[in-house]
């Protein structure tokens, strides 16, 4: 009789240790993976709201007139009662309605639109300055703006704040 060959595999301890091993790593990668899905949702959020100031800036400058930004939930009209995180609007403010807030009337030329930010960001103002610029590219009012974006809550550390200066800098920043 001829010998029996040996076929080349894995025992069953070997794929047991290699699973229990395997499953010890996605354990460990797991919430750190959680962490950097939402660390990266932040900062994409944060520069959607950078950009949009840096447009109405840009806007007020080539134009030579008061460019606003105001939040709304349908894209097409202001809402004060509304949150930022459900969008914004950025238009040329032909009627330049002193204080308050900026009104977008018929006569106002709508430059871009966002829409919503998802239902677990959370973006506010932290102070009631309406945001308007001027032609020179400065805040409109002279005080500074202030934003507050989270992921969740807002006592998490990928909280953002972007501050808008009276000279129409845009600063974002990451919150400890």
């Amino acid at each position: 009789m001829k010998p029996e060959s040996i076929q080349p595999g894995f025992t069953l301890i070997e794929l047991l240790m290699t699973l229990a091993l395997l499953a010890i790593l996605v354990s460990i990668a797991a919430p750190s993976m959680g962490e950097f899905v939402r660390e990266n949702r932040a900062a994409s959020q944060t520069n959607q709201l950078v950009t949009t100031l840096n447009l109405a800036r840009s806007e007020a400058v080539k134009r030579g007139a008061i460019v606003a930004v105001c939040r709304s939930t349908d894209s097409q009209s202001c809402d004060d009662d509304a949150d930022w995180s459900t969008g914004w609007i950025v238009f040329e403010d032909a009627n330049q309605a002193p204080g308050g807030a900026p009104v977008l009337g018929s006569a106002d030329d709508v430059l871009r639109a966002w829409g919503s930010l998802g239902d677990s960001t959370i973006l506010r103002r932290l102070n009631n300055q309406p945001v308007r610029f001027n032609p020179r590219g400065a805040i409109s009012h002279g005080n500074e703006i202030s934003f507050e974006l989270c992921i969740n809550d807002c006592n998490g550390t990928h909280d953002r704040e972007i501050a808008v200066r009276p000279s129409g800098q845009i600063k974002s920043s990451r919150r400890e």
